[in-house]
């Protein structure tokens, strides 16, 4: 007789304490959320700016607009005559770019720039000249890396498989040595607890580890990881890296 082969049932996991639509272990959803005076400011910044939709256009004001920028003439992305594939860009990402580019070639680094880079990076996270710029922009103008830090730490619950924003997070830490090194566990936790495989969250926290020598702390959280589930590679692998 033909049998009806059965459905697997999937577990339902809870939702995601960061809004999102990944799900996280119950163990690290009962991780509080940092209390830093700068993370709910500049995360409900993030997010307005991820909420942007084709409509909000008509509230954004060009730079060329902005009597700051009268200074600054825009230079834009070389395209050959007839491209094969044109990138339809959003016009906001187009003028932001383009007056990123100018700046970049002149190397001003600014209290405008600097906004110009979050600007830019808000619109596309993953453009690595930006954040580049950006660091040595806050380098050179002696801003407060603590609240650098912030600001990154946001941008990586944002963007948590985001290379460039976990290298300018080991950048900024580097900068304010241990007394960020825990402060840097909490955020890869809250990341993890969206994916608890996510490669770009556990190589930074094997930096973080080995420079300032947290061994006993990540013995202890992938104890809790492999827990929740055994067969998490990532974490088993992290804690090889602790013993070997």
């Amino acid at each position: 007789r033909c049998r009806r082969p059965r459905r697997r049932r999937r577990r339902r996991r809870p939702e995601c304490v960061h809004d999102c639509s990944t799900t996280a272990s119950p163990r690290l959803l009962a991780q509080p959320i940092p209390s830093d005076p700068g993370f709910t400011r500049t995360r409900r910044a993030h997010l307005w700016q991820a909420e942007m939709s084709d409509s909000d256009e008509d509230a954004y004001v060009s730079y060329g607009e902005r009597p700051e920028w009268d200074d600054v003439t825009p230079v834009p992305q070389a395209e050959s005559t007839n491209p094969v594939v044109r990138i339809a860009y959003a016009n906001q990402y187009v003028d932001t770019m383009n007056y990123f580019r100018a700046v970049y070639a002149t190397g001003e680094k600014s209290a405008r720039v600097l906004a110009l880079t979050e600007e830019a990076i808000s619109q596309n996270g993953a453009n690595y000249t930006v954040w580049h710029h950006r660091w040595e922009v806050v380098l050179a103008l002696g801003s407060d890396i603590a609240i650098e830090l912030s600001y990154v730490e946001a941008m990586a619950l944002d963007n948590p498989k985001n290379y460039q924003v976990w290298n300018h997070m080991r950048l900024c830490t580097e900068q304010l040595g241990a007394s960020a090194a825990r402060r840097n566990l909490e955020y890869i936790s809250l990341a993890l607890g969206a994916d608890s495989k996510n490669y770009h969250a556990w190589s930074h926290r094997q930096w973080v580890v080995r420079t300032f020598r947290l061994w006993v702390e990540d013995m202890e959280f992938t104890a809790a990881m492999i827990d929740a589930d055994v067969r998490n590679n990532s974490a088993w692998n992290e804690r090889f890296f602790c013993i070997a």
